[in-house]
């Protein structure tokens, strides 16, 4: 699944809902096009119930208020009452039927030096249901919930904290296999 560990510290494995995306590819132009990721809400919801009574997992749930400005987020955790910021650097991507791969950089900064300005890029609640697969490795279900318009918008996806390099590569890639066939 992944061969180079090194270019990342953190990934995400994007499920696509097989049944809807067929329909929701957008083509940009000749060389982009967009997958739309969103699951809708029966769907989501199913997945989710499927999930808990078949693998009995032990889910927790967080709770974020995220400001977006750029590349850097600042996290407000409302769970704990605590912000933290990061910044995201896109790395590759690769994408199948099934997902898409996302590997990113991801550098904690001090939340004061998020900029004060009013050019928000993007402000949104997050509500996750988060199950964990091993110390690094999460199954998440998402909502994120945008200030602006209110809209709700659902994903699904795998995540792995890359941040230590004397992993067992050849586990963390059979982990992250297991996880997705939770979901065939």
């Amino acid at each position: 699944m992944i061969h180079n560990f090194d270019d990342f510290n953190y990934l995400e494995i994007n499920l696509i809902n097989k049944f809807s995306s067929k329909d929701k590819k957008l083509n940009l132009d000749n060389n982009l096009s967009v997958i739309d990721i969103n699951w809708s809400e029966i769907e989501f919801n199913k997945i989710l119930l499927k999930f808990i009574n078949k693998y009995k997992l032990k889910p927790f749930e967080k709770k974020f208020r995220i400001l977006q400005h750029y590349d850097t987020k600042l996290i407000y955790n409302i769970n704990d009452n605590k912000y933290t910021a990061n910044k995201q650097y896109f790395v590759s991507n690769n994408n199948n039927d099934n997902y898409i791969l996302i590997k990113y950089q991801k550098e904690n900064i001090p939340p004061v030096n998020f900029p004060s300005t009013r050019d928000i890029n993007d402000m949104y609640y997050v509500n996750k249901v988060i199950f964990k697969v091993t110390n690094r490795i999460y199954i998440n279900f998402e909502l994120k919930k945008k200030i602006d318009t209110s809209r709700i918008f659902r994903r699904i996806y795998i995540n792995l904290n890359n941040d230590k390099k004397n992993l067992d590569n050849n586990d963390v890639n059979e982990k992250l296999d297991e996880s997705i066939k939770y979901f065939n």
